[in-house]
């Protein structure tokens, strides 16, 4: 059967009636799909935007650990050196203190020795001298022979102060009978003028030295000045007084005293006072 008879043709009065289909651009597609990918919802935004929020907390969180890290190195850094140096000073005082402490009892231990020492060695010399007296007393002799040579040439009325014992072995050395004034040899013995000075024996002085006394000037030869004089050639005036005094006894004491029993020296005394250091200069 033919198919002719059969097709439907639209007449051109009712072609208006109907729109031409026209196939879709594909950069319409596109757009559309663009557009419509666009559209997130609520949730999806939210998420996107804690997403982000993240990211950038992360990321300063990084940026600042690093920058802080740094920071805070160089601020311990400096904090530590500066504590440290604060301790090892305090260390270096308290080492001082320490130190300072311990030397104290060392220096006082030092200058107790030291006096102890220097006591021990006046007394030991005390000792010496009368031990040499004893074995040999005639050095009395030499002692007022040249404790009167340093006496003024126009000097008189000499008196020599003697223990009794020195006083026994002076006359029996000194010969006083020559009309001389001065100290000379006789037949082997040393002779003076019995005007010229007298013994007065004194048994407050100790052995092996005398006290002179003339009208005008006075000689304290005594065995107690003299290592006086050599302590205060030694220590000083200060020191030498206390070791002396640590170390003398009653009657030495007594011994350092200048016999005077006369009346106040005169002036013309005083200028002419002879010292030990004129006896024993040598």
């Amino acid at each position: 059967m033919s198919n002719k008879g059969t097709g439907r043709v639209i007449s051109s009065n009712t072609k208006t009636a109907y729109t031409r289909w026209t196939a879709p651009s594909v950069q319409n597609i596109e757009d559309y799909k663009t557009e419509k990918a666009g559209l997130l919802t609520a949730s999806q935004l939210e998420e996107l935007q804690k997403q982000a929020y993240d990211e950038g907390l992360q990321s300063g969180q990084n940026d600042g650990y690093v920058e802080g890290l740094e920071k805070g190195k160089q601020e311990g850094l400096q904090q530590g050196l500066k504590e440290g140096a604060e301790a090892v000073a305090q260390v270096i005082l308290r080492f001082e203190q320490m130190m300072q402490l311990l030397a104290e009892p060392l220096q006082q231990v030092d200058e107790q020795v030291e006096k102890e020492l220097l006591e021990l060695s006046l007394a030991t010399a005390r000792q010496i001298i009368r031990r040499e007296i004893t074995i040999n007393p005639e050095q009395i002799v030499a002692v007022v022979k040249k404790s009167i040579a340093v006496l003024p040439s126009a000097a008189k009325n000499i008196k020599v102060y003697l223990n009794p014992d020195d006083a026994e072995i002076v006359r029996q050395n000194l010969n006083i009978s020559s009309p001389d004034s001065s100290l000379e040899s006789k037949d082997g013995q040393d002779s003076v003028s019995d005007e010229a000075w007298s013994i007065v024996e004194d048994a407050t002085l100790n052995r092996g030295g005398c006290h002179i006394k003339t009208e005008n000037s006075k000689v304290d030869a005594s065995i107690e000045t003299r290592i006086a004089e050599i302590s205060v050639k030694i220590f000083g005036d200060e020191r030498a007084k206390e070791l002396d005094e640590n170390i003398a006894n009653g009657s030495e004491e007594k011994s350092n005293e200048i016999i005077d029993t006369a009346e106040e020296p005169m002036q013309d005394e005083v200028n002419n006072h002879i010292t030990p250091q004129d006896v024993h200069g040598d």
